[in-house]
């Protein structure tokens, strides 16, 4: 489950796609038709994190969806099995789907769309699991990016 840390992250209201299906915690992007669905390594911007599950969602067909509002914000997202000693701080990072959730750094990036954040600290170690906190990358978001903005020609 990816979790919030640090800078302001704004709660806002979208619809969802009857059909989508994430978990809260799950990274999550808009469609082509504006819909919020789980994010994939084909989607063009993440918009957030999930507050909630798709099938939790009151009213139905909506979803509350953390979305970072600038500069500053950070996530804790799950290692998984990478090497720790490969998390420094500064690497580049993707965000992955690990069982129901995507939820886990991930260092195959295939472009820099895959990119969604940079480490921010090394790793800590629970009893449970191994987190990183990860700086959400200015530029990759659907708002406050340089992707988000229309421009007249």
């Amino acid at each position: 489950m990816l979790i919030p840390a640090r800078g302001q992250w704004e709660p806002r209201t979208f619809d969802s796609n009857s059909t989508a299906t994430f978990v809260q915690g799950s990274l999550v992007a808009l469609n082509p038709r504006r819909l919020v669905v789980e994010y994939t390594s084909v989607s063009s911007a993440a918009l957030g994190i999930a507050a909630h599950s798709s099938v939790n969602s009151l009213p139905p067909g909506k979803v509350v969806v953390f979305v970072p509002t600038g500069a500053g914000c950070t996530f804790w997202a799950q290692t998984g099995t990478l090497a720790l000693s490969a998390l420094s701080y500064g690497q580049a990072v993707g965000i992955k789907k690990s069982g129901n959730t995507v939820d886990q750094v991930d260092q195959t990036l295939t472009s820099t769309v895959s990119v969604i954040g940079m480490v921010y600290r090394t790793p800590v170690d629970t009893s449970k699991v191994t987190l990183v906190e990860v700086a959400w990358q200015a530029g990759q978001g659907v708002f406050f990016s340089g992707s988000s903005n229309t421009f007249a020609s």
